[in-house]
């Protein structure tokens, strides 16, 4: 009788396992593939639009964002209680999976120093007060999907809690960040 139970128990929890993971995933095939290297994110809708410029200036950090086929990263002073530095560092590099990198070298807000690659853009700033940042957009290689790798640290510190992306200014997870586009 014990084991009847026990196989019931064991039954029941399977089924339940089993059909709530379609239930949290989504039916196969509802979501589009995404690269497994890093942790991309996820939707497009995270990356598209700007974020208000008094939220950048306020609240300070790393931001990214996109504008049909145009990049935009923005660098602001953090606001950080009780922690003061004379100007906030911002060092790091844009590389492109699956296409190639396109400047805009008439953006006023060019940082202290930049190297531009076929597909990748390097980068160092030094922020003391005004926002500063660059524009890019990207030339698929082949096809129409494409990866935009961010791997940037602030004062020597990669934390996603001073990034934030497009008009929502959603929050990523992982730093290095991987955002990958299908147009």
């Amino acid at each position: 009788m014990m084991k009847r139970i026990i196989l019931i128990a064991i039954s029941f929890f399977s089924f339940l396992l089993i059909s709530s993971c379609d239930t949290i995933l989504g039916p196969p095939g509802s979501e589009p593939p995404m690269p497994q290297q890093g942790n991309p994110v996820p939707y497009d809708m995270f990356v598209e639009g700007e974020p208000s410029s008094n939220i950048i200036s306020m609240k300070g950090g790393l931001f990214i964002w996109k504008v049909g086929d145009s990049w935009h990263v923005r660098m602001a002073r953090l606001n950080i209680p009780n922690v003061v530095y004379p100007k906030d560092i911002f060092v790091g590099n844009v590389g492109v999976e699956n296409g190639f990198v396109v400047t805009d070298q008439r953006s006023a807000k060019l940082p202290d120093e930049i190297r531009v690659g076929v597909n990748d853009i390097a980068f160092r700033f030094e922020v003391e007060k005004d926002v500063k940042g660059l524009d890019f957009s990207v030339r698929p290689a082949a096809g129409l999907a494409y990866c935009v790798n961010f791997d940037v640290r602030i004062n020597n510190v990669a934390n996603p809690e001073w990034t934030y992306i497009g008009r929502t200014m959603y929050s990523p997870v992982p730093m290095p960040l991987k955002i990958c586009i299908r147009k």
